[in-house]
């Protein structure tokens, strides 16, 4: 099974890496990549990705505000079938 990951990070040295990195796992496919919450909250809005890879501080909107746009708008999330894990991190309110 091959899963597929979306990576949003605002930093452009880092999301290319980690997107090459990612990709060149067997199981691994990257389904995109954005640089700030709107675009990761759009992009993971069209069920492109199996999993989304958020950074915590990014422009214009936190990926914490970016994540919970994102499961308020699944419907899996809504049903309660949406597996949702986080990392603890030093994310600064905007």
């Amino acid at each position: 099974m091959t899963v597929r990951v979306l990576v949003v990070d605002d930093h452009p040295v880092f999301r290319d890496g980690l997107a090459a990195s990612l990709a060149a796992l067997p199981d691994i496919e990257v389904a995109g990549v954005a640089a700030d919450g709107p675009e990761a909250v759009e992009m993971a809005s069209t069920g492109v990705a199996d999993v989304v890879l958020m950074d915590l501080n990014l422009p214009s909107m936190s990926g914490v505000e970016a994540t919970a746009r994102t499961c308020a708008a699944s419907s899996d999330a809504r049903d309660g079938s949406y597996p949702q894990s986080s990392l603890r991190g030093k994310a600064r309110p905007r």
